[in-house]
């Protein structure tokens, strides 16, 4: 083939000396189409469509002055100079990186730890905050050098141990080990009740039997529903019962119990009065409490959303949950899957703790599925946790039933729904915590405020259409009473009278109980944020005890309702959707499960809970009275 150029331009460039002597202008499109036209003899015809190339500029086109020329901009010797030092300092610096980071991580810390020694040395109450967030970071900091240095030894040798001779002679001795240790941990869980006079309150008010009735009826009720019956593992059940109990001891009955949730939950309130400011802000100075959802209450999701988000960035969410998830795997022998689910249900919403897991719910058994709906439906996510505390409902009861629930869910789940099979994540060395996707933590910080704003949005979507269906609702239910000569006939009142037997196997004091079961209505048939709000109304009018009041806390604090259902549909069959029709199966026993869960809890707080031995608070030191420059009061 002939490459010669002359040849091409003799070919379609015009006829060179013929007509007006000049050439006119080639462009692109006369090129493509001569040379498909005609080709010269003994020359190959090549297929090029030149089409797809831009144009070039005709010589007779008016020019603008804006040309682009890609040759490389030289550069002088005084600029090559600096950039020859550029790439030195570069390459030293990069070679030398990990020890100069250290050095300012090491000079960072020092200086940080005079910081709090001086603060200690000078007044140790007014630091007590700062010295506990401290010891909190240097925990968490030791447990990610731990992992990161001996984690794979310590997994395998662990593996290795139950291989071989230990391993062997722990199996031969299960059932005596087994019983040994039920034996020991119930003799420490009746010594803890009396020792901290839950025994003498029982005997001094027999009533309290009641919520002892109520948590048998309870497990009876999971029982007797159960699909399985014959394959329920007890030692779930046993171990579950004792970590609610412990955890209710702790809180409810000893003064260390009390000042550490106390002491949280005063600090978060403090931490979540911090909206008001960028409210404030946004919405003007104008008093918010005129719109007091939408300006106070919903600010504090966003805020919160946010907060969480950094804190997984940074990983601390992770090793938390891990933490619990660990707790729970080797009492309570359920799988890591599940574990991990249910401890990240505890600050997050049912929605993202299946994020968590995504990897393993392909492989998941139905009874795990189960257990991670159940997590979802017994607890309340941290963010939504806030608006519950700008109700003036107790920070401190709302934390301590977040906790309490978790190990009530798994044990219900699995009496309800036990497991068959060998899950594949039964070691929860199995599981892998999932890394933030975002690359700094000021996108970590926007994420998480984007995801707080659609969890406002769903709020107040749900909350007119709810509270609007339920004024609906009354109305006709008023108008078929008024035609039988029944005033004053509501959805509320219904329920009052319906579900009266349950606050009564609570311990609710005998003349809440109707108000208790309206509330219980409220919260299964709508949500949980609206029964909270009726509940805050009630203590205001002084109509309800401060018993029943705690017992109610602990009995609606949970996402357990029917519209729930929708939201975990929609947020779980995305990630498995081929086990979509096990999913909406699993739903409507999963609800159930959770409802007897929170009741359980609330059994647990009614059994401990006695208005007239409350502690005294510590003073919550954290020096400095930080206040945001909100004007509003704290939420």
């Amino acid at each position: 083939m002939n490459s010669d150029p002359s040849h091409l331009g003799e070919d379609v460039g015009g006829e060179k000396g013929g007509g007006s002597g000049e050439s006119s202008p080639l462009r692109w499109e006369e090129l493509n189409s001569r040379g498909q036209d005609s080709s010269p003899p003994g020359y190959e015809t090549i297929d090029i469509d030149l089409t797809e190339l831009p144009p070039g500029p005709a010589e007779n086109d008016v020019q603008g002055d804006d040309v682009t020329d890609w040759a490389p901009i030289r550069q002088s010797a005084f600029n090559k100079q600096i950039d020859r030092v550029d790439k030195v300092i570069k390459g030293a610096l990069k070679s030398q990186w990990k020890l100069i980071k250290w050095v300012i991580f090491g000079v960072l810390i020092g200086l940080y730890a005079a910081y709090v020694i001086y603060a200690v040395v000078l007044d140790f109450q007014r630091a007590l905050a700062l010295f506990i967030f401290s010891l909190l970071a240097l925990a968490y900091a030791l447990y990610r050098l731990v992992k990161h240095v001996f984690g794979a030894r310590l997994v395998s040798a662990v593996v290795g141990c139950k291989q071989q001779k230990c391993g062997l002679f722990l199996k031969e001795r299960r059932l005596i080990i087994n019983c040994f240790m039920y034996i020991l941990f119930t003799g420490i869980l009746i010594t803890m009740c009396a020792l901290s006079g839950v025994i003498d309150s029982v005997i001094s008010e027999p009533e309290r039997l009641k919520s002892l009735f109520g948590l048998f009826c309870m497990l009876l009720f999971g029982f007797v529903f159960s699909r399985q019956p014959g394959m329920i593992n007890w030692r779930t059940v046993f171990w579950g019962l004792w970590l609610q109990m412990f955890l209710g001891i702790l809180i409810l009955r000893t003064q260390p119990g009390y000042d550490v949730f106390n002491w949280l939950g005063g600090h978060i309130e403090t931490f979540l009065s911090y909206t008001n400011a960028g409210a404030e802000f946004v919405f003007g100075p104008a008093p918010l409490s005129n719109h007091e959802i939408l300006l106070i209450v919903l600010p504090v999701i966003i805020f919160t959303s946010c907060v969480f988000a950094l804190l997984y960035y940074w990983g601390v969410m992770q090793a938390l949950i891990m933490a619990l998830a660990i707790l729970m795997h080797f009492t309570m022998g359920i799988s890591g899957a599940e574990s991990f689910a249910t401890a990240s249900n505890i600050f997050v919403g049912m929605t993202v703790a299946p994020l968590a897991i995504k990897p393993y719910l392909n492989d998941m058994t139905e009874s795990e599925m189960h257990a991670v709906i159940v997590g979802g439906f017994a607890t309340i996510a941290g963010s939504v946790l806030a608006i519950f505390i700008s109700f003036d409902i107790s920070a401190s009861h709302l934390l301590a039933a977040s906790f309490m629930s978790a190990p009530a869910a798994l044990v219900t789940s699995k009496m309800f729904y036990p497991e068959s099979k060998k899950p594949k994540t039964a070691s929860i060395s199995n599981i892998k915590t999932a890394k933030a996707v975002e690359n700094n933590a000021l996108e970590a910080m926007y994420v998480g405020a984007i995801d707080g704003l659609k969890i406002c949005a769903y709020i107040i979507g749900n909350l007119v259409a709810i509270i609007s269906v339920l004024a609906f609702v009354n109305s006709a239910l008023m108008w078929l009473g008024s035609l039988v000569n029944i005033e004053d006939l509501s959805f509320q009142l219904i329920c009052r009278y319906v579900l009266y037997p349950i606050p009564w196997l609570l311990g609710v004091d005998g003349p809440d109980c109707l108000i208790v079961a309206e509330l219980i209505g409220v919260k299964l048939f709508l949500n949980e944020i609206v029964a909270y709000g009726q509940l805050s109304t009630y203590v205001k009018e002084g109509v309800v005890s401060t018993r029943s009041e705690v017992i109610a806390t602990y009995a609606l604090c949970g996402f357990a309702n029917l519209g729930s259902i929708g939201v975990m549909m929609g947020g779980l069959i995305p990630l498995v959707p081929h086990r979509k029709s096990e999913v909406s199966r699993l739903c409507v026993r999963a609800l159930l499960a959770s409802c007897v869960a929170l009741f359980m809890t609330a059994c647990i707080a009614g059994l401990m809970y006695d208005e007239n031995k409350v502690f005294q608070p510590i003073s919550p030191g954290g020096g400095g009275n930080l206040n945001a420059t909100a004007t509003t009061a704290a939420v």
